[in-house]
């Protein structure tokens, strides 16, 4: 939204590629469909002149580095493991 509002817009990604769970998600056979919103997405950032960083560790040192006006953190999510009698899991 910042960058269609014509805002600069520079994204860290500590990982080799973007889409956090939802790249764990696709990879099930029922949920192939969830690549779909990456391709999506992907374009969207590319479309929008998104300055995408791959494997970039968003320290303070590297953000104060951009002079950035506003910062917002996105630090995903992780998976919701329910607990099932038998199991060792425990919920998150």
């Amino acid at each position: 939204m910042a960058a269609l509002r014509g805002h600069r817009v520079v994204l860290l990604e500590r990982e080799s590629e973007v889409g956090g769970q939802v790249l764990i998600a696709a990879r099930a056979p029922a949920r192939a469909e969830y690549a779909g919103i990456l391709r999506f997405l992907a374009r969207q950032v590319d479309k929008l002149g998104v300055d995408c960083r791959l494997r970039v560790e968003a320290s303070v040192d590297t953000v104060l580095a951009e002079s950035p006006d506003v910062v917002i953190i996105a630090t995903g999510s992780h998976p919701h493991v329910p607990a099932s009698p038998g199991s060792t899991a425990s919920t998150s």
